[in-house]
């Protein structure tokens, strides 16, 4: 299950190479898994798989805002960022997606973009555990 979720977040950010080489490891391990066939010929076809919420290749928000973490974590903030993104596509009004594109932001040194979107996380949801800090970081780093 960790492979066929991974496959959909590679798949989902057009990171074809990434999900050529994970849709072949697991065909090596199982060799009839269909949808790894399905994502490794999407991945040679540079051609999404159709993306339906039945269809379970869509992971779930939750899965994904781990998933920036762990990107974040790693000093992968363009990752992070890209991955609450499509957080964003399908849940417009998660606060968590913002508030760790503000954090990745921070990180990066773009204040204004930090701040636009810690903002919006606040906006979201006013009692966020972490977006205050995150805006006021961006503000304080801007001034300085």
């Amino acid at each position: 299950m960790p492979r066929e979720i991974l496959m959909g977040v590679y798949q989902a950010l057009k990171m074809w190479p990434q999900l050529e080489q994970l849709a072949g490891t697991t065909l090596a391990l199982l060799p009839s898994d269909t949808k790894a066939l399905q994502y490794l010929d999407a991945a040679r076809q540079k051609k999404p798989l159709v993306i339906s919420a039945t269809s379970g290749n869509i992971p779930s928000s939750d899965m994904l805002i781990n998933l920036s973490l762990q990107q974040y974590s790693e000093g992968k903030y363009e990752d992070c960022i890209a991955t609450c993104n499509l957080v964003l596509q399908n849940d417009p009004k998660n606060a968590d997606a913002y508030n760790n594109i503000c954090a990745a932001y921070n990180m990066l040194k773009e204040w204004d973009k930090a701040k636009a979107a810690c903002t919006k996380a606040l906006e979201l949801n006013p009692k966020h555990a972490n977006a205050p800090a995150n805006l006021q970081w961006a503000i304080k780093q801007k001034l300085d």
